[in-house]
């Protein structure tokens, strides 16, 4: 048994595409200036607590933009792009994710202390 035509059709030619479309596809995007942004990890207690600064590479037009663990963040969050770029929308109104604007912004806040510190 014959599956398909016996006598297919002769294949078109495909033209090709100017010179100048072809050049736009190929021509490689201009970067902007690298910046750092904090890596966190949750540690042995469950809590998140600031890493390392990442390099973080962005195109010429892209804002600069960190983001860090937010305030519903469980331990099963888990941190995009090592803290460099945004926050996904679902975490971000889920507050789960909060983004900042600047390189190196995504630090660790600093914890107050009142008394002796023994009821932490």
């Amino acid at each position: 048994m014959l599956v398909g035509p016996v006598n297919p059709a002769p294949r078109k030619r495909v033209k090709t595409a100017p010179e100048q479309l072809i050049k736009g596809c190929n021509t490689p995007k201009e970067t902007g200036a690298d910046f750092k942004c904090f890596n966190w990890e949750v540690n042995e207690k469950g809590k998140f607590e600031q890493k390392t600064a990442t390099t973080c590479k962005r195109l010429k037009a892209t804002a600069i933009k960190c983001n860090m663990p937010g305030e519903k963040a469980d331990k099963t969050y888990k941190l995009q792009n090592s803290g460099c770029g945004p926050c996904l929308t679902a975490d971000k109104t889920a507050n789960k994710c909060v983004e900042c604007t600047t390189a190196e912004c995504n630090v660790q806040p600093i914890l107050c202390v009142q008394g002796d510190g023994k009821d932490m």
